[in-house]
């Protein structure tokens, strides 16, 4: 129900062949938070899901080595998914390591999250966003859950259940 599988492969370019092929199951699928369009401000959960699933070219000093071609050759890297779960769950990755400070940075940004996701021919619901407050080293962790029956919010704070406006 909640697992998937991501098929990570690598073409090499010049034979047009997969040089090597991972399937990976997860149960929590990490994305990247990744600025939307043009401004360092705004993000969203579907750019982050597209910058998940780009491609990228491997050449210069990237080129992977193609053993059917025997040298190094440029190669296309690419994530897809091979297996949709059930029930989806994602994390969006707002840590990052700061090399000047050398410490954890969080991004804070206020993130767009559609109510539905619809990736190729599914639909997935939103009805659960898990909140941290703090940093990397501590912080509080609390929930908003959409009631199946009703449709209405509720953050879950602690012992603490209020109705919420998502």
């Amino acid at each position: 129900m909640f697992q998937g599988s991501v098929r990570n492969s690598t073409v090499c370019v010049r034979g047009q062949h997969e040089a090597s092929v991972e399937c990976c199951p997860f149960l929590i699928l990490p994305l990247p938070l990744l600025p939307s369009g043009d401004s360092e401000q705004q993000y969203s959960l579907e750019d982050s899901w597209c910058a998940c699933f780009r491609s990228s070219v491997l050449d210069g000093d990237n080129q992977m080595y193609c053993d059917i071609c025997e040298e190094k050759t440029d190669a296309e890297a690419m994530s897809q998914i091979e297996e949709y779960p059930q029930v989806l769950m994602l994390h969006l990755k707002r840590f990052e390591f700061d090399y000047t400070w050398m410490r954890y940075t969080k991004n804070s940004s206020i993130v767009e999250i559609p109510l539905s996701l619809n990736v190729e021919k599914h639909r997935y619901d939103l009805y659960a966003i898990a909140d941290h407050v703090g940093s990397y080293t501590g912080g509080h962790y609390f929930a908003h859950i959409r009631s199946y029956e009703t449709q209405s919010w509720y953050t879950f704070n602690d012992a603490r259940v209020e109705k919420d406006q998502l």
